[in-house]
């Protein structure tokens, strides 16, 4: 898909997503794929903007709790944990094959804010408890088990790439008799020094709060863009 993981092409998500609404039967499901595929890279950037936002900053979280005999109180407990599946999206303490390729980072994907677990509380944390009632675009867990290679149809679904080296992640078809479906990269660069002249914190809260249907993208470049 030519420029999907353009910054300009999501400028454009807004018309699509208005566009969706009368969109010609046979065309829908193109549609509602590709809003998808927005919303999910939304919902990733936005975990991204909680970590630079909060990893150096020990504000009280608003419901601290403790789980698997861990407390916690602060926000830059949260987003410091959040980190971890970023910087180590493999847990290779395990034997390395395709099958658990990304298990760690996959933990965060299955997740859902307020289930229950480590990982939903987290996402609780950034999305809050109710999130999908109070806005019906956002998908919980993010990838579903298609997408993570978790349903048992012969596919590995999306290999997930972690760049470190980019702010604008991109999607790509996968290798020719691949196994996966997709191939995602995600960026994860380095946060830029928080200041007046490329980011300030508030553009990283108002990114992290924003809930408007059809925007994609935050307006400061600086925060990554994933594909997906």
């Amino acid at each position: 898909m030519p420029g999907f993981g353009g910054r300009n092409f999501f400028h454009q998500a807004k018309k699509l997503h208005q566009y969706q609404s009368f969109a010609p039967k046979e065309a829908k499901a193109s549609v509602e794929a590709i809003l998808r595929m927005y919303q999910q890279a939304k919902e990733i950037s936005q975990i991204i903007a909680y970590i630079w936002r909060w990893s150096d900053d020990d504000q009280e979280l608003d419901e601290p709790f403790e789980i698997d005999g861990n407390k916690y109180t602060k926000k830059q407990d949260i987003a410091r944990k959040l980190n971890d599946y970023f910087m180590h999206p493999t847990d290779f303490s395990q034997k390395s094959t395709d099958n658990n390729l990304n298990d760690n980072l996959k933990k965060l994907f299955r997740a859902s804010p307020g289930d229950g677990s480590k990982e939903g509380n987290f996402l609780k944390a950034v999305f809050g408890a109710n999130i999908v009632e109070e806005n019906g675009q956002y998908i919980f867990p993010i990838f579903n088990d298609f997408e993570r290679g978790e349903s048992n149809n012969g596919l590995f679904g999306y290999l997930f790439i972690i760049d470190t080296n980019v702010f604008q992640g991109k999607i790509e078809d996968p290798e020719i008799h691949g196994s996966y479906h997709m191939k995602l990269t995600i960026p994860y660069p380095p946060r830029p020094q928080l200041g007046e002249v490329l980011l300030k914190d508030t553009d990283l809260d108002d990114w992290i709060s924003n809930r408007e249907k059809g925007e994609f993208i935050a307006s400061n470049p600086f925060i990554p863009a994933s594909c997906s």
